[in-house]
């Protein structure tokens, strides 16, 4: 299996006081002991560094940056087919809570045929279930 990461599960990973956060550890050990595949975006990376920075502080982020490019996961980075998909599918969704970034998700998830898109966002989830079919 080919599970793409958003920021919501690795921010809630490393946050003790998220409603989430030992769902998203069992989440990943799951993930992990059926052998998936792990991707993310640099997109994603991105959105965390900056949250981990402002919520926790920059060390916080920086570990972060350490671990996840020295791990297993794969980090995608957007080319323009990439884009041009995301732009397609932001530029027909109307639900306001729907990011560009939730869009490039999609994208990634569709141009590298992942099978999962791993998020606590339900809006973002049901957009994935809809587009992805």
């Amino acid at each position: 299996m080919k599970a793409f990461i958003d920021s919501n599960v690795y921010i809630s990973i490393l946050n003790k006081e998220e409603s989430t956060h030992i769902q998203s550890l069992e989440l990943l050990d799951t993930l992990k002991s059926q052998k998936s595949e792990l991707f993310t975006s640099s997109y994603i990376i991105s959105e965390c560094l900056t949250v981990l920075s402002q919520k926790f502080n920059h060390k916080t982020a920086i570990v972060f940056e350490n671990d996840i490019y020295s791990g297993n996961t794969k980090i995608l980075i957007p080319k323009r087919e990439t884009e041009d998909i995301a732009r397609t599918i932001f530029r027909k969704e109307i639900n306001k809570n729907i990011s560009y970034i939730d869009c490039t998700n999609i994208a990634f998830c569709i141009r590298y045929k992942l099978d999962q898109l791993i998020t606590f966002d339900k809006d973002l989830t049901k957009l994935f279930n809809k587009t992805v079919k």
